[in-house]
Formats: C-alpha cells, sequence, structure tokens
C-alpha cells in the first residue's frame, strides 16, 4: 500500500512536469502489481486512470483520453456498486470535458447529464456547480436557444441558494444570456 501510494506521488510529480513518458511507464507498473484485494485493486485503478485522464485534459490531448474510456468504463463495471461514488462523479465529468474538448457536444451533455442527474451530488458540490456551467456552454455552443433561457435562470438561483455564485459564473451567466 506504501509503494502504491509512493508511485502514484511519482507519478503525480511526472503529471506536473509534463513527463507523459515517465507518467505512462509508472501508470503500467502501478495497474501490473499483483493484488490480492478488490480494495486495493480498486484503489490502484481509481488513482491511474483518473490521473491518466487529469493528463490528457491538461497537456490538450483529448483524443487519448477519449481513447480509454472504454477501458474505464469496463474497470467501474467490474468494480460495480463497490466503485467510490465520488470518482464516479469525478471520471464522468473528465468525460464530458474531453467530449467537449472536441465538440462533440452530444456525448458532452451524455455525461454531464449523468453528473447532474446522479443523487449523490452532495457529494461534491463543486462537480455539481461547474457541470452546470458547462452544460449552458454546451448548450450555448450547440445553438439552443431554446433550453439556454431557462437554464441559465435554474442554474442562477442554484448556484446562489448554494452561495456558489461568484465571478467567473457571474460573467459566464451574463455572456449567456
Amino acid at each position: 500500500s506504501v509503494y502504491i501510494i509512493a508511485l502514484n506521488n511519482l507519478g503525480s510529480i511526472c503529471y506536473e512536469l509534463g513527463k507523459e513518458e515517465e507518467l505512462m511507464n509508472i501508470l503500467r507498473k502501478s495497474r501490473a502489481l499483483p493484488v490480492k484485494t478488490l480494495s486495493l485493486q480498486n484503489r490502484i485503478f481509481t488513482l491511474t486512470y483518473q490521473l491518466e485522464l487529469s493528463y490528457y485534459n491538461k497537456y490538450a490531448q483529448y483524443q487519448k483520453g477519449i481513447g480509454i474510456i472504454p477501458d474505464i468504463k469496463k474497470g467501474m463495471e467490474h468494480i460495480g456498486d463497490k466503485f467510490d461514488k465520488h470518482f464516479r462523479l469525478h471520471f464522468h465529468y473528465h468525460f464530458a470535458l474531453l467530449y467537449f474538448a472536441v465538440k462533440e457536444y452530444r456525448n458532452a451533455l451524455k455525461w454531464l447529464h449523468s453528473v447532474l442527474n446522479d443523487p449523490a451530488k452532495e457529494l461534491r458540490k463543486d462537480f455539481y456547480c461547474f457541470a452546470r456551467i458547462m452544460n449552458l456552454i454546451v448548450y450555448y455552443e450547440m445553438g439552443n436557444q431554446q433550453l439556454i433561457k431557462s437554464a441559465v435562470s435554474s442554474t442562477y438561483r442554484f448556484l446562489y441558494k448554494n452561495k456558489r455564485l461568484f465571478a467567473l459564473e457571474t460573467v459566464i451567466l451574463k455572456f449567456i444570456r
């Protein structure tokens, strides 16, 4: 377990430094570790794919990120109910970011809606707020004016009620209106 944490920390350093080859080697090494418990498999799966997805988003390698989505979905299905809901939301939000970046707006909406409709939205209110804003931006990019009007009002009320209406959110809402 300490070794897994050390590898993840080393991977995080490679991520921050933009050292893709070294990061991918660390991720492969982590995923190849012999583990006996589902809990440890879950942890390795989550840590490594979270880091890899974040890397592809940060360094604009969106197609590579989209390429690993089937592996992540398969892994989440394999882990089943034991998969942490927080990380499920995290992955779905990253999927939406990747699809948005390559202008696949329908796929982006699919993953955003999975975040927005998740009953565990209290777990990560920040993801939920970001997803609501991003949802507006996707509607805007798609030219869906009918949905934008009601979605802007709804998002404004939600952000205001939850004390999450900051300067950036206000600017985005005004622009989209």
